[in-house]
């Protein structure tokens, strides 16, 4: 679309590119919009800013301003004409929460960062923006600030958690694992790893004792490292009272049970092992 120019000492030039008709090349200073914006206050926007006190006037396709500078009480400007509610306030006077002005902050409530107004405190907040927005918790009462700027309560040694659910950390403090029930400790405990891929300590698998991200190291008592599945099977039952052994022989026996554990030393009969009862 092409720019409607201006008459400036004898030229003519070109309006900012967000005009449609204009006094000056600047963009604040349009008098009229291309298409599917709006006029606010001389310069061309997409939607009408409301926080400001602009509503759309559709028919004309301008921002109109509710604003009113004669309120009631201490308001410098209010949303309309003799409205006590206030969108600004006087000099030496603080925007309460119900949108009243008064020299100080009503009981209950807090001044934001910026002192510009009174907010109800947000739980756990020492710095609030505003109404909805926190920007420092109270970390000494494990407060922490999560992504929706408010402040959540955490398991000890959680520096971040679910707000959603407290009792789950995202995050631990320090050189703290976190640990397979989302809970934050010095060590994994025992029968897990700390697992680098995942970020978090992991639980061995069912009869493992001790294992890594390669899988199982040692099984418990009674079990062994299948070669093939490298899962922990349980000694043949032939092995009665047997302590450690592989998938042919025991190797160690029960000590409360020496006489009854069965080891196999070289070869038997059918099977090509010889059974030997008694003392290992």
């Amino acid at each position: 679309m092409s720019l409607r120019p201006i008459w400036k000492d004898g030229n003519c030039e070109p309006c900012h590119s967000s005009c449609s008709r204009c006094t000056g090349p600047l963009p604040n200073q349009c008098s009229k919009c291309q298409f599917l914006t709006l006029l606010q206050d001389n310069q061309c926007v997409d939607k009408c800013n409301e926080k400001q006190g602009y509503k759309l006037n559709q028919a004309q396709g301008i921002c109109e301003s509710q604003i009113s500078t004669i309120c009631q009480g201490n308001c410098k400007t209010c949303e309309k004409i003799n409205s006590p509610l206030c969108i600004t306030c006087k000099q030496g006077h603080l925007k309460q929460a119900d949108n009243s002005c008064q020299n100080t902050c009503a009981m209950g409530s807090k001044l934001t960062q910026d002192s510009q107004q009174c907010v109800k405190p947000l739980v756990g907040c020492l710095q609030q923006k505003d109404s909805n927005t926190c920007i420092t918790c109270d970390t000494a009462k494990r407060y922490r600030l999560g992504s929706d700027k408010q402040c959540t309560l955490c398991k000890e040694n959680c520096s971040q958690c679910n707000p959603n659910n407290l009792s789950e950390c995202l995050v631990c403090e320090g050189l703290k694992f976190k640990n397979h029930d989302s809970s934050c400790v010095n060590l994994c405990p025992g029968a897990s790893f700390y697992s680098e891929s995942i970020g978090k300590c992991q639980q061995c698998p069912q009869k493992c004792q001790n294992c890594d991200e390669n899988g199982c190291k040692k099984c418990q008592d009674g079990y062994y490292i299948d070669l093939i599945t490298k899962a922990c099977t349980q000694c043949l039952s032939k092995y009665n009272n047997c302590k450690n052994c592989d998938d042919l022989i025991c190797l160690q026996c029960n000590n409360l049970q020496k006489q009854k554990c069965q080891q196999i030393s070289a070869t038997d009969g059918n099977k090509g092992n010889t059974v030997i009862n008694g003392n290992t």
